[in-house]
């Protein structure tokens, strides 16, 4: 999982720096990774940032030039406990309330070019403590130091695919089949948000899948769709009894 929805296994760049690069931009060595997705240029705008692990939101930030819109997260479990992620040139943010937890796969924001960027793209940094300041961009380290004090964001990622959470610390989104997550992903990619399980179980239940799901959404409308999610939602939830779904 990618911290942008969308990004290509074989290429999450797509033109854009990649970790340890030298960077003509900001003369530095770069110390994370751009995300893109889409047909280029600005074609990412407005796709999901999501979490790739449990984390916590630390700052959330804003500068008319550079970072733009930016947010640091405390991850929280895992490989890379202990290390901060720092998502930058958002569009726009879910989360502004420090302390707020969020579980993997979890929408945080939208992609943007906030920060005077000339095209959309997310830079996603995995720095391996706590930065100095919220501004911190590791300017004038040696590639050596860099590499020391950031971590390839590309194995962070693996590395938390791999990774299986122990029962108590699994997020909502990692107790759904992999049916279900299809179906909470199709939603999210037409800009809903659906990680209320009563909502999943429900479409589930219906038998239904992501192409329909899309479908549906397509045909009737966002207004009409929203409304009819919301309502189905809270009628599940009258008769939820707290345990998880079944998986299929």
């Amino acid at each position: 999982m990618f911290p942008l929805l969308d990004s290509r296994d074989n290429n999450p760049t797509m033109g854009g720096y990649d970790f340890g690069e030298w960077s003509t931009y900001s003369n530095q060595f770069h110390p994370g990774l751009d995300f893109n997705a889409g047909n280029g240029g600005d074609g990412d705008i407005g796709l999901p940032l999501v979490t790739v692990c449990k984390s916590a939101l630390r700052a959330s930030e804003e500068t008319a030039r550079g970072y733009g819109k930016h947010q640091w997260w405390e991850i929280l479990e895992g490989p890379h406990i202990g290390s901060w992620i720092h998502y930058c040139h958002a569009h726009n943010f879910v989360h502004s309330e420090i302390g707020t937890i969020s579980g993997r796969g979890e929408k945080i924001g939208e992609c943007g070019k906030s920060g005077g960027q000339q095209f959309a793209h997310l830079h996603f940094e995995v720095k391996n403590d706590k930065p100095p300041t919220w501004g911190y961009w590791g300017g004038g380290l040696t590639k050596d130091q860099m590499l020391a004090t950031y971590t390839d964001p590309l194995q962070f990622c693996k590395n938390y695919d791999d990774y299986v959470p122990s029962e108590e610390q699994k997020g909502e989104y990692d107790m759904l089949s992999d049916g279900e997550k299809s179906l909470i992903n199709a939603v999210r990619e037409l800009n809903y948000i659906s990680y209320a399980e009563p909502v999943v179980r429900l479409m589930a239940g219906l038998n239904a899948t992501a192409t329909s799901v899309e479908e549906w959404i397509n045909e009737n409308g966002a207004l009409r769709s929203q409304l009819a999610l919301a309502g189905e939602a809270a009628k599940a939830d009258e008769s939820y009894d707290g345990d998880h779904p079944e998986k299929q």
